[in-house]
């Protein structure tokens, strides 16, 4: 098979327009993935889930299930993309295979454009994240790309140095991962942006940096010209195609300890109990799970090794207040990983 059936890929482009119920696609999806994914399948199997009534119903797969299985709804030799995590917290990758894009596309531009282009923020768009030519297998290169080519003003691209940010007068969104951001901050400290920049802040330092916390990074965008209301995180991983964001350009809360990342319309969050698998209640914390129906083409439920505070949400979603990383000791504890590769 390559690419995805076509009533599913319809009913999520409909879901991400607000014309879909997710009960229904994510069932749909859920059906697709257990008949055509052998490794999701065992899992399926050996926790004794067939049939599902909810979304929550859905048996999810640890993240690391990338790393040592394939996790991919078809033939994976199909794939129109391989995006590869970036290994540096072990010596696996994970792998996502990808074999149709264009609901990705749609999802992660819609998410883009909501969070990032509010009315009379910039439309010049400079990266410190390199193109998806040069990094094929990176899922938020391909992102960022497909962003500068739709909304970017003329002049939008990536940058050859972080110097040459010095070099522009009309104010831009920035967009760069957490380490890149910090690294070009520090080392030039005098660099001020145009006033009515913006920053787009992603992923974390995964070892590679002497770790930030958000208030540290926020000082450097101060120092830099760049108020809080003006700096956006946002959650994403490989092995999802959808994304979370803290706020909107513009109007982001000035509490950086405090943001809280919602969900896409069409995705949800669970936070879980390590030891027991529950959702824990409204202020307690646990690990982050994800329901990302445009994971049409591996597993649309992911447990994370991130942990996060659950906050309800006034539409009765619940977003989450990012925490860190789980220790290996409760990675370990939760054991799902074990249903796959075993």
């Amino acid at each position: 098979m390559n690419g995805y059936p076509p009533d599913i890929v319809d009913s999520v482009r409909k879901l991400v327009e607000g014309r879909a119920e997710l009960e229904y696609v994510t069932a749909r999806i859920y059906e697709y993935q257990r008949a055509n994914n052998t490794a999701y399948a065992r899992v399926c199997e050996r926790r004794g889930v067939q049939e599902i009534r909810s979304w929550r119903d859905i048996p999810p797969v640890h993240v690391d299930s990338f790393r040592h299985a394939v996790m991919c709804t078809g033939d994976p030799t199909t794939a129109e993309a391989v995006f590869r995590t970036s290994g540096t917290t072990g010596d696996l990758q994970g792998t996502h295979h990808i074999l149709d894009l264009e609901p990705y596309r749609i999802a992660s531009m819609k998410g883009f454009e909501d969070a990032l282009l509010r009315p009379g923020m910039p439309r010049l768009m400079l990266s410190l994240i390199g193109p998806a030519d040069a990094l094929p297998h990176s899922s938020l290169a391909r992102m960022v790309s497909w962003a500068m080519d739709r909304f970017g003003a003329p002049g939008s691209g990536p940058l050859v140095s972080p110097i040459d940010l010095q070099k522009y007068r009309d104010p831009f969104l920035l967009l760069g991962t957490a380490f890149g951001l910090a690294e070009c901050f520090q080392r030039h400290p005098a660099l001020r942006l145009p006033p009515g920049s913006a920053i787009m802040e992603t992923g974390g330092f995964k070892g590679r940096y002497k770790e930030l916390n958000r208030s540290d990074l926020h000082d450097l965008y101060h120092r830099a010209g760049v108020p809080s209301t003006h700096v956006v995180g946002e959650y994403g991983m490989t092995e999802l195609c959808s994304q979370w964001y803290d706020g909107q350009i513009g109007s982001a809360t000035c509490d950086v300890a405090e943001r809280i990342y919602v969900p896409a319309p069409w995705a949800r969050t669970r936070i879980l109990d390590a030891a027991t698998m529950d959702d824990v209640a409204p202020g307690d914390v646990g690990l982050l799970c994800h329901l990302d129906p445009i994971n049409i083409g591996s597993v649309q439920m992911i447990l994370t090794s991130d942990i996060g505070r659950r906050v309800a949400l006034d539409d009765g979603r619940d977003g989450f207040i990012y925490i860190g990383r789980a220790s290996g000791a409760v990675i370990r504890g939760c054991s799902l990983m074990d249903e796959v590769v075993s």
